[in-house]
C-alpha cells in the first residue's frame, strides 16, 4: 500500500474512531432547539449546512476533521516512503487545521485531543516548542480544559524549553486550582529562585513521567527516546509502545 493510501486508510479510521466515541455527545446536541451559527462558523460553512443548524454539532465535525489532519500529518512524518507532494499537501492540512484551533476553544467543546494531539506532533516530531505552546495555551481557553492544557504549557515550557520563569507562572495557574497540591507550590517556589526540580539529585521522576505521557498522547516512545523518562516510569513494557 503507497504512502497516500496508508495516510488516508488511517485518517478513515481515526475519524471513525473518534465519532464512534462522541455518537451520545453529538446525540444530546441534536436533542437541544436549533440555533443559527455564529460568525465564526463563516470559515466552515461545509459543516455549517451538514449540522442543519445545530452549532455544536457543526464544530464537533470540525474537531474531528481536525484531529484528522493530525494524525495524516503524523503518520506522514514517520512515513519510510515519503513523496514530497503528497507530504507538502498533508502538512498544508496539518497547518490549515491549526488555524481553526482558536475558534474550537472558544466554543468549548471539551474536546481534549484537539490541542493535547498537535501539541505532542508538534513538540516531539518537528521540535517546534513554541508553535505546540502556543496550541496548548489556545486549548486552555476551552474553560472545560484550562487546567489540563495550562500543566502541559506548563511541561513544555519548563521541560522541553527550559524557561523557569514562565514554567513557575503557569505552574502558579494550576496550583489556584488545586490548592492541595504540594508538589505544584513546591515546584513554583524552586523555579522562582531558579532551581529545576525535575532535575534535583535522587528525585523519583516516576509521577512526573507519567503526567507527561498523559499531557502528551501519541508521545510516550519519544519521551523514552529524549531520556526524558524510562518505560516503566511511564508505564509501558518498552520504547516502542
Amino acid at each position: 500500500m503507497n504512502t497516500k493510501l496508508k495516510v488516508n486508510a488511517t485518517s478513515l479510521l481515526i475519524a471513525a474512531g473518534i465519532l464512534s466515541l462522541t455518537v451520545s455527545h453529538v446525540l444530546d446536541v441534536l436533542e437541544k432547539p436549533q440555533t443559527r451559527p455564529t460568525a465564526n462558523m463563516q470559515n466552515f460553512p461545509l459543516q455549517a449546512v451538514v449540522s442543519m443548524g445545530h452549532e455544536e454539532f457543526a464544530w464537533t465535525l470540525v474537531a474531528i476533521q481536525s484531529l484528522a489532519a493530525t494524525v495524516n500529518a503524523w503518520t506522514m512524518k514517520n512515513s519510510s516512503n515519503i513523496d514530497p507532494q503528497e507530504q507538502k499537501r498533508v502538512f498544508a492540512k496539518f497547518d490549515e487545521a491549526l488555524n481553526g484551533l482558536a475558534p474550537l476553544a472558544q466554543v468549548s467543546l471539551g474536546m481534549r485531543e484537539v490541542f493535547t494531539f498537535p501539541a505532542s506532533l508538534l513538540a516531539f516530531e518537528f521540535n517546534d516548542i513554541d508553535r505546540a505552546i502556543n496550541v496548548a495555551r489556545l486549548g486552555a481557553n476551552d474553560k472545560r480544559l484550562e487546567v489540563d492544557l495550562i500543566l502541559s504549557v506548563a511541561f513544555l515550557t519548563h521541560i522541553f524549553k527550559g524557561d523557569l520563569k514562565a514554567a513557575a507562572e503557569d505552574y502558579q495557574r494550576v496550583s489556584a486550582q488545586f490548592p492541595n497540591a504540594t508538589w505544584l507550590q513546591d515546584s513554583v517556589r524552586l523555579l522562582k529562585q531558579g532551581i529545576d526540580p525535575s532535575k534535583r539529585a535522587g528525585k523519583d521522576k516516576t509521577i512526573l513521567c507519567k503526567m507527561l505521557a498523559s499531557a502528551f498522547p501519541l508521545a510516550k516512545k519519544r519521551l523514552v527516546q529524549r531520556n526524558l523518562c524510562s518505560p516503566k516510569q511511564i508505564g509501558e513494557g518498552s520504547a516502542n509502545e
